[in-house]
């Protein structure tokens, strides 16, 4: 939704209070535009932010939802299937085009297997 706000914003330079993203409310939206995005405390937790995403050697492919969080969850998006850590890290670490976000990936997912393989796990 802030993508399309700084849109309408910055490259259409049309007024972003009349064109609420699909589906908000046009007081939803102007409440996410007046008190969130334009908020201080919002501006100061983005660069922040920013500057953590920026220390990770690689990502991963849950979203804005934190892996930590996606593997506590995640039995309840597999019907109750619980993968092993390896197959998790490999599924969390794998774009749709089924190539690995980021090289290293393969063979941390190898070593995982290996640890999980000699641990009996």
């Amino acid at each position: 939704m802030k993508l399309h706000y700084k849109h309408l914003k910055n490259v259409l330079h049309v007024d972003p209070y009349s064109h609420p993203y699909e589906h908000v409310t046009q007081e939803d939206w102007r409440h996410l535009i007046d008190d969130v995005w334009k908020s201080k405390e919002h501006k100061v937790r983005s660069k922040v932010g920013k500057k953590n995403r920026k220390k990770l050697e690689y990502n991963h492919c849950s979203g804005s939802r934190s892996f930590v969080a996606t593997m506590t969850i995640q039995p309840e998006f597999n019907g109750s299937e619980n993968f092993k850590f390896s197959e998790f890290y490999k599924k969390m670490h794998i774009k749709n085009n089924k190539e690995w976000i980021d090289p290293i990936c393969a063979p941390n997912m190898l070593s995982l297997r290996e640890e999980s393989f000699q641990s009996g796990v």
